[in-house]
C-alpha cells in the first residue's frame, strides 16, 4: 500500500525548506500532499504544485492571536481530506499547533523539522516546551539536521531529550552536478572571477561581514565579482551597505532565484557567511555537489558538515579581515592540486544525502513516534 505523507509548510518560497519538500516530491512510490500556511512568496508554488498529489494553501500567518486558533483547524481540515499516514511538519515554531491539528484528525504518526539551533535565552528555555507541549503528548518525534541543532534542542529542554534525533538534510547532488557542469560549459567570459551566496537575507545570516570583507578584497582584485541570490526583510540594508562601501557596481542583488545549479556553476567560489544560528546550510551541500570551492564561517553547523574543514575553507565568524583572506587564498589557489583535490572529496561526500536516505530515516521516526512515551 502506497505510504501518505502530509507536508505542513510555511510558504512556497524559494528557500532551503520548500526545496527540500520539492526534492522529497520527486521520489517515486508515495502519495504526498503539501499545506502551506502563508499566501506569500510564491516562487515554488508552480513546481510544488505540478508534483504534489494533493495540494492547499491557506493565509493564516498574520499578527495577533487568530493564527494560534486556525492553524491546527486548517491542518486538522487537510488531515481528514487528504487522510495521510503520516504528517511532517516544516516550521519549527507551529510545531505544537501541527501536533495539535493532526492528533485531533486521528493521526499518530508525526515528525518535526527543525532546521536551526534552539535558542538558549531564559525566555526562549521558558516557552520551548510549552510551545511544543501538544507535540511532545501526542508522540511526535524532531528531526534535527545536525547534530549541533540536535544538541541545542536536549540542551534547553529538561524533558523529552530522546524525541530530538538528527537526520541530516538532502541534495539531489546527481542533478546539481549535471546542470552546474551544462551551466559552466556555456559560460561567457566574464569580467572576473565570479562570488556567490545564495542565502536568505534575514537575521541568522551575516552578509554584512561578507560585504565588507568584499570590498576589501577588491582592493586587491578589483575583476572579482560577487552575486547574491535570496531575499528577505534585510534586502534594503545590505543594498544600503553596498552603496555606502562604493562596491555597487560590482555586487548583483539577485533575489530569490530557482535556479541555484545553474548559479553554481557559473561560479569560482561559493562563499557561507553566516551565524551560529545557522543550523546545516543546504546550500553548501548544493555548492559541494556542483564541484565549487566553499568557504565558509567556522561556526557549529558548518564545522560539522565541512567535517572540520576537509570539504572546505573555514575562517573565523564575523571577521572582514579573515572572510576576505580566506577568499583571495581560494582564489588564487583554484587551480591547484589541493583544491581540485577537496573538490572532489566534497563532490564524493555531497552524493551520501540523497533524498531517499532522507526520506527513509524520517519515516523510520515516525513509525516510533506513534508509540512514543520516552523521555
Amino acid at each position: 500500500m502506497t505510504e501518505r505523507i502530509l507536508h505542513v509548510l510555511t510558504a512556497p518560497r524559494a528557500e532551503g525548506t520548500p526545496r527540500l519538500v520539492l526534492d522529497w516530491l520527486s521520489v517515486e512510490g508515495f502519495s504526498q500532499g503539501v499545506l502551506c500556511l502563508a499566501a506569500m512568496p510564491t516562487e515554488l508554488e508552480p513546481d510544488l504544485r505540478a508534483k504534489a498529489a494533493w495540494w492547499n494553501k491557506v493565509d493564516l500567518i498574520r499578527p495577533g492571536l487568530a493564527k494560534y486558533r486556525s492553524i491546527p483547524h486548517a491542518v486538522q481540515e487537510a488531515c481528514q481530506q487528504f487522510r495521510p499516514d503520516v504528517v511532517v511538519s516544516w516550521p519549527t515554531w507551529t510545531a505544537g499547533l501541527v501536533g495539535l491539528g493532526a492528533h485531533r484528525a486521528g493521526i499518530r504518526r508525526m515528525v518535526q523539522h527543525c532546521g536551526n539551533p534552539a535558542r538558549q535565552e531564559l525566555g526562549a528555555r521558558l516557552l520551548g516546551d510549552v510551545r511544543f507541549l501538544p507535540f511532545y503528548m501526542t508522540g511526535g518525534i524532531f528531526a534535527c539536521c545536525s547534530d549541533y541543532v540536535r544538541d541545542s534542542f536536549r540542551r534547553r529542554t529538561p524533558f523529552f531529550k530522546n524525541r530530538f534525533q538528527t537526520s541530516y538534510n538532502c541534495v539531489q547532488s546527481g542533478m546539481i552536478a549535471e546542470r552546474a557542469n551544462r551551466a559552466h560549459a556555456t559560460q561567457q567570459a566574464g569580467e572576473g572571477p565570479v562570488l556567490l551566496m545564495v542565502a536568505t537575507m534575514e537575521d541568522h545570516k551575516d552578509h554584512g561581514t561578507l560585504l565588507r570583507a568584499f570590498a576589501l578584497l577588491l582592493q586587491h582584485e578589483p575583476s572579482v565579482r560577487l552575486r547574491l541570490a535570496g531575499d528577505g526583510h534585510l534586502r534594503p540594508l545590505w543594498e544600503a551597505l553596498t552603496a555606502e562601501l562604493g562596491i555597487a557596481e560590482r555586487v548583483e542583488f539577485l533575489g530569490a532565484r530557482k535556479d541555484i545549479p545553474e548559479l553554481l556553476g557559473n561560479a569560482d567560489l561559493f562563499v557561507f557567511s553566516t551565524t551560529r544560528q545557522e543550523g546545516l546550510g543546504i546550500v553548501l551541500l548544493e555548492a559541494m555537489a556542483a564541484g565549487v570551492p566553499v568557504v565558509a564561517s567556522d561556526v557549529p553547523a558548518c564545522r560539522e558538515l565541512l567535517s572540520g574543514g576537509t570539504y572546505g575553507l573555514l575562517v573565523t565568524p564575523n571577521d572582514v579581515r579573515a572572510l576576505s583572506a580566506g577568499m583571495a587564498s581560494v582564489l588564487s589557489e583554484q587551480g591547484g592540486i589541493a583544491v581540485q583535490t577537496q573538490i572532489g572529496l566534497a563532490q564524493d561526500f555531497a552524493r551520501k544525502f540523497t533524498p531517499q536516505r532522507m526520506m527513509a530515516e524520517y519515516l523510520g521516526l515516525a513509525h516510533r513516534s506513534s508509540a512514543s512515551k520516552d523521555n
